[in-house]
């Protein structure tokens, strides 16, 4: 049921706040996919061998979520054209500009109440897409958004969108030390794409 609830979801979005040739749309970041690649390959290529391995997107933690996806051919590297593709096709795919930011947060297994959760745009990415933030209410869900000077043209008064994107995620609280892996040296990350979306709010799950 709740595939089919956000498929009907982004089946609107794409309507109302997608697709550039209608007037009054939001438009997509203006970006070359080609360019994010190689981006990406610079930053996470450690033995710069011209792909991605598993130990190298392993240790990047917002591609760790989506390489399975990336990994098109399933040889278990990533190629920059297989990146190019994952950028132009499921990210960002020109129909859908925004996307509900939503996320599930537990502390051993448990909602963490009160918690601050922001979505940081991985390194690669920071000069094309903003952050966003929000509070975990007590279910354990965390309706992330933008800040309002950073709202992309043209977008209409809805709560709790954020750009398509790969993010750093750093949760803190008011009154319950967090470990800092999981916030100034978070290993937590994550793909904002439309087929994220269908599973669901993201689940950040913490153990401390």
């Amino acid at each position: 049921m709740r595939r089919i609830a956000s498929a009907c979801a982004l089946s609107i979005l794409a309507t109302t706040l997608g697709c550039n040739s209608r007037p009054g749309s939001v438009a997509q970041i203006a970006a070359d996919p080609a360019d994010l690649a190689r981006r990406l390959m610079d930053a996470a290529d450690v033995d710069k061998n011209g792909a991605l391995t598993a130990d190298e997107w392993k240790q990047t933690p917002y591609l760790a979520t989506a390489a399975a996806e990336c990994d098109a051919n399933k040889d278990k590297k990533i190629s920059p054209e297989e990146l190019e593709t994952r950028f132009r096709t499921a990210i960002f795919d020109p129909t859908i500009a925004v996307l509900p930011g939503e996320c599930r947060v537990t502390r051993n297994g448990q909602p963490l109440a009160g918690a601050k959760v922001v979505f940081r745009p991985a390194p690669f990415l920071v000069d094309l897409i903003p952050s966003a933030d929000g509070i975990v209410d007590s279910s354990g869900i965390a309706r992330l958004q933008m800040d309002p000077n950073n709202l992309p043209a043209n977008m209409p008064k809805i709560a709790g969108m954020i750009r398509p994107g790969y993010y750093l995620i750093q949760v803190t609280h008011d009154t319950i030390t967090i470990p800092s892996k999981y916030n100034a040296e978070t290993i937590l990350g994550t793909e904002l794409s439309p087929s994220t979306q269908l599973e669901g709010p993201i689940v950040v799950a913490l153990e401390f």
